[in-house]
């Protein structure tokens, strides 16, 4: 049997998107199951993480029900998610807190900091990346701050 479908997962900001990719690079099918971003005040957005678990497999298992014939000549499987995100797992990969995703800007006085001790020169040359609140150092520096026992995992 060859190998002949792309199976991509997008963990994005609203939704996980399942796509199946033929050989000539089509999209053969497509699924997207939503979840919930909460807003727990004008700069925190935040994501469970085990609702892209959760979401991922109703995704998968809506493509097998709906192309079993593609589902079994899967060649590869590619997933993105979430860039300036930042989740905190123990030593087993279980989630301790929820995900800050990357509109979450709470972390402005851990910017403060990384801009002040280093610079945000210093740091775009170092990263690639322009330091502001939503930056994924930033928030590591805010939950060791502001949940040193989650931090310690």
């Amino acid at each position: 049997m060859t190998k002949e479908f792309l199976l991509a997962f997008d963990i994005g900001t609203s939704a996980v998107k399942a796509t199946l990719v033929n050989e000539a690079m089509e999209i053969t099918a497509s699924v997207s199951i939503p979840y919930d971003t909460y807003y727990t005040s004008v700069h925190e957005a935040v994501q469970d993480p085990q609702d892209w678990w959760k979401c991922a497999t109703e995704a998968s298992k809506k493509l097998v029900e709906n192309h079993p014939q593609c589902m079994k000549s899967i060649a590869g499987i590619g997933i993105s998610g979430h860039m300036l995100g930042m989740v905190a797992v123990n030593g087993d990969g279980t989630p301790l807190f929820p995900a800050l995703i990357h509109s979450d800007n709470r972390s402005v006085k851990e910017k403060e900091y990384f801009r002040e001790a280093i610079g945000a020169e210093t740091m775009y040359q170092m990263t690639g990346n322009v330091l502001g609140p939503s930056a994924t150092l930033c928030k590591i520096l805010w939950l060791k701050n502001n949940h040193p026992s989650i931090y310690a995992h």
